[in-house]
């Protein structure tokens, strides 16, 4: 979920530029193969796009990422499960 305190982190240091996996796990002192699976969730998200650089991804954060989410979080605005937080 986007809620981890790693994740935030992670699109923290994204918002800067784009970034490697491998940049960011030294930037926050994690294990490489831990950044790949933050960056993976997230990019599942839709909160980050990557990008091929020959050999080596690099990762974006989304401008509106976090509008995203939060419209699927409360899914079509003509589904009536989505105001089931409302009653």
């Amino acid at each position: 979920m986007a809620s981890s305190p790693a994740r935030s982190r992670v699109l923290r240091l994204l918002f800067e530029g784009p970034q490697s996996p491998g940049t960011i796990a030294a930037a926050l002192n994690i294990a490489p193969g831990t950044a790949s699976n933050h960056l993976a969730a997230l990019h599942g998200l839709g909160l980050v796009t990557a990008e091929a650089c020959g050999r080596r991804r690099f990762y974006s954060a989304v401008p509106n990422g976090a509008q995203a989410l939060l419209e699927e979080i409360r899914g079509p605005a003509n589904d009536p499960a989505a105001d089931l937080d409302r009653r």
